[in-house]
C-alpha cells in the first residue's frame, strides 16, 4: 500500500502539480521575500512547515516527490535485481548534508542568488534542462538504486533545514516541561 501511495505522490505532486518544497522555498523563507510570491506557494509553504512542526519528517517521508521517486526505484531494483545493497558508513556521511549545504548557501550568498536550482527535482518533475543538473541528477537517481534515500539523508538542504526546526522544537518542549 506504501508503494501505491508513494507512486500516486511521485505522479500528483511531481509531475501534474509539480509541488516540492526546495531550496527556492528556503531562501523565500530565510530571506523574507514574500513579495510577489503567490497565494498557492504561501499555502504550501505554510501546511509544509506546519507538517514538520507538528508531525516531524512526515513531509519527507511521505509527501516529497523525489524522496518517494528514490526510494521507489531502490525498491524496484531490490525486488527485479538481486544485488547487494551498498552499506554507507554512517560515521562521516551525516555531515556530507552540513558540508554541502553550507557550500549552497555560500554560494546564493556571495552571489547574492538564492533562485539556485541545483536540486535534482527541477529536472525530473520540471524538465529544467542544464548540463550540471543533467548529470548530478543521473547521478543521484543512479546511487538511489543501490543506497535508499541517499538525497534525502546525505544531500538534501530541506531536510537539514527541517531537522533544525524538529530539534528546535524538542528543545523548546524540553525547557518548558
Amino acid at each position: 500500500m506504501r508503494y501505491l501511495f508513494l507512486t500516486g505522490v511521485v505522479i500528483f505532486f511531481g509531475y501534474i502539480w509539480t509541488v516540492e518544497f526546495s531550496f527556492l522555498h528556503l531562501g523565500i523563507i530565510l530571506g523574507g521575500k514574500f513579495a510577489g510570491v503567490s497565494i498557492f506557494t504561501l499555502v504550501f509553504l505554510g501546511l509544509v512547515l506546519l507538517t514538520v512542526i507538528f508531525f516531524d519528517r512526515f513531509y519527507c517521508f511521505h509527501l516529497c516527490p523525489f524522496g518517494a521517486l528514490t526510494e521507489l526505484l531502490h525498491v524496484i531494483r531490490t525486488r527485479l535485481i538481486k544485488l547487494k545493497n551498498i552499506k554507507l558508513s554512517n560515521k562521516f556521511l551525516p555531515e556530507v548534508r552540513y558540508v554541502f549545504t553550507a557550500s549552497v548557501i555560500t554560494y546564493a550568498v556571495f552571489t547574492n542568488n538564492f533562485n539556485l536550482e541545483f536540486e535534482p527535482h527541477f529536472f525530473i518533475f520540471l524538465k529544467n534542462f542544464n548540463i550540471f543538473l543533467i548529470i548530478f541528477s543521473g547521478l543521484i537517481i543512479f546511487a538511489s538504486l543501490f543506497v535508499k534515500r541517499i538525497w534525502c539523508r546525505y544531500f538534501c538542504p530541506c531536510g537539514l533545514f527541517f531537522d533544525l526546526i524538529i530539534k528546535m522544537k524538542y528543545s523548546v518542549k524540553k525547557y518548558f516541561k
